[in-house]
């Protein structure tokens, strides 16, 4: 059916062992992510590429965190993306919710957390993400978002548990979602892995990865 489109999640593996994956998302929710194989230590390797493209981009429709550019999103020129409208349009679709392009406290989408006693320690405002240093702000410091950790910032595992909640045709609840909330990173991701990096936001990929790719109706149009 059209509604189980929508809901749709596919992974395409190109044969390709270029650290290089993107994700097609329709707007009504349907999404593809192609994640080659990628010849990149874990986690840039295709199970890393499918934390990031599938389970972030794809599933939870998170946007990108990582920089390339060191500029202010709204004034950059660049032509990887059209700066703050991307995420604005986004947002219109309740998509993105891992970024922001205002850093107030009290009406940021993760103001919630910060004010927690349960995520405070970790969930604040850092400035940088979709590409750029300036002007556009995540919730931690780094997440799988940024560079495919193991490890989904606390507004992003809300936003996946949401999604699951929904299709499932159950009722989301916050204390439901913390009680059964974990932010222990992978167990197979050594403690050598996790401090490299953390001191790098830049994503260490041979490739130049790129956002979602959004097109109008869905698949069977």
């Amino acid at each position: 059916s059209s509604d189980n489109i929508n809901r749709l999640t596919a992974i395409v593996i190109p044969n390709s062992d270029i650290c290089d994956g993107v994700t097609t998302l329709w707007d009504t929710g349907a999404a593809v992510a192609y994640c080659p194989k990628s010849a990149e230590e874990y986690p840039n390797n295709a199970r890393g590429l499918i934390q990031h493209e599938a389970g972030g981009h794809a599933f939870g429709k998170l946007g990108d965190e990582y920089i390339y550019h060191r500029a202010f999103i709204q004034t950059c020129g660049c032509t990887c993306c059209d700066h703050s409208s991307d995420i604005t349009a986004a947002h219109a679709k309740g998509w993105y919710r891992n970024l922001s392009l205002n850093a107030k406290y009290k009406s940021i989408e993760w103001s919630n957390l910060i004010f927690d006693p349960r995520y405070s320690d970790i969930v604040d405002i850092y400035e940088g993400g979709y590409f750029h240093s300036k002007g556009v702000y995540r919730s931690e410091y780094n997440s799988c978002m940024n560079n495919n950790i193991p490890y989904y910032s606390t507004i992003s595992r809300q936003a996946i548990v949401e999604r699951i909640m929904e299709y499932a045709g159950e009722e989301f609840s916050f204390e439901k979602f913390v009680e059964n909330d974990s932010r222990e990173w992978g167990r197979d991701f050594t403690d050598k892995n996790v401090a490299k990096s953390r001191e790098k936001l830049n994503r260490p990929v041979s490739g130049h990865t790129q956002p979602p790719v959004i097109l109008k109706g869905s698949p069977l149009d």
